[in-house]
């Protein structure tokens, strides 16, 4: 059985509101308060029936304004399963559902990466002849983002298109993004593309994830020109600053990465572990010891405490610079800092060694 303790506070306040459907007898023979179909559905296990979920529903006849706040409730559960079988349930039984009641699902796969169920949502929604929007394609898509479904994604844009219902910033970064985590770089840019005769303005999370697809593919220059074009007219953020250092480091670029993790504290761009874990990697690449390992003292000075990656990627370098005293010292000094060595640490060392 699936806990929902986290939840009861929730619950009963929302009962409040729901209201209880009369008594019935105890085994006893005693009259007991009916238990609230929230409360049955709240106790079924955690992939429930359709017919499990049918029975906990039936004890309430009439549905009107309290639908929506037991999806909403449900939804603070985490239980995207749940939610969406009550929601083909109430589909079957030909219960009225609104765009926003099938939001509300949609968006529990979303944040559950179920991908399949949320595009299913959104097929039960035509079914119902219920009119999707941007808001319910957007969670449509959101739930392809997070379960890597890039095809699925490009569908369901698509679908907005044929369905004469218009795109927002979030649709085309959520699909831009889904590209760039498929790496379809040539997709994700046509998306990018397509936002100026849609009438969208990009946002720098759009930048963001454009940044990162030229850069996946080694095409730092197309991420410069994105960059420079997005400075013109955005503040980057840190994560701007990282998708840049990671296509100068797949592309060879380690000055203008060094120029980069330079000019960033004068832009009040304040870096974290992931911008020094690349330049540092950026710099192993190029067989640059010495600047990996400022680069892993420079944590320190900006109060980052360094992680596995960070020590990896030093001693890496100085194990491929045959530096392997410093390498041995760096793999030592993890112990005291409650790090753990992984593989990596360890064939760093062992070919440092063998050499």
């Amino acid at each position: 059985m699936i806990s929902h303790a986290p939840v009861l506070g929730v619950v009963s306040r929302t009962l409040g509101r729901l209201g209880h459907g009369g008594r019935c007898r105890s085994s006893r023979g005693k009259l007991e308060p009916k238990k609230d179909p929230l409360v049955k559905l709240l106790e079924l296990s955690k992939f429930p029936s359709q017919e499990a979920v049918k029975t906990a529903l039936s004890s309430r006849k009439t549905w009107t304004g309290s639908v929506t706040q037991i999806l909403k409730t449900l939804a603070a559960t985490s239980d995207a399963h749940l939610i969406f079988t009550v929601l083909e349930v109430l589909r079957m039984e030909k219960r009225p559902l609104d765009a926003r009641k099938f939001t509300i699902g949609m968006s529990a796969c979303a944040r559950a990466s179920l991908w399949r169920e949320a595009i299913s949502l959104l097929k039960s929604m035509a079914e119902a002849q219920v009119q999707g929007d941007t808001i319910s394609f957007n969670a449509g898509i959101s739930s392809c983002e997070k379960g890597g479904r890039w095809q699925q994604a490009i569908g369901l844009f698509e679908a907005m298109r044929d369905t004469a219902v218009l795109p927002d910033v979030i649709t085309f970064n959520s699909t831009i993004s889904c590209c760039d985590k498929g790496r379809q770089h040539h997709q994700a840019m046509a998306m990018f593309d397509a936002m100026p005769r849609a009438k969208v303005s990009p946002d720098v999370i759009t930048f963001n994830a454009a940044i990162s697809s030229c850069g996946r593919t080694g095409r730092w220059d197309l991420a410069l020109a994105l960059f420079d074009s997005m400075r013109k007219k955005l503040q980057p953020s840190v994560i701007t600053i990282n998708a840049m250092l990671a296509a100068y480091a797949k592309g060879e670029q380690r000055e203008k990465a060094l120029d980069l993790m330079e000019a960033a504290p004068e832009a009040k761009i304040h870096l974290d572990n992931i911008s020094f874990n690349t330049i540092i990697s950026c710099c192993a690449r190029s067989q640059q010891w010495q600047q990996a390992l400022h680069f892993l003292g420079a944590m320190a000075m900006a109060r980052l405490a360094p992680d596995v990656i960070s020590f990896n990627g030093v001693i890496s370098s100085s194990a491929k610079s045959s530096h392997w005293r410093h390498a041995l010292r760096l793999f030592q000094a993890m112990a005291p800092s409650s790090l753990q060595p992984d593989v990596i640490s360890f064939n760093s060392i062992m070919s440092c060694i063998q050499d």
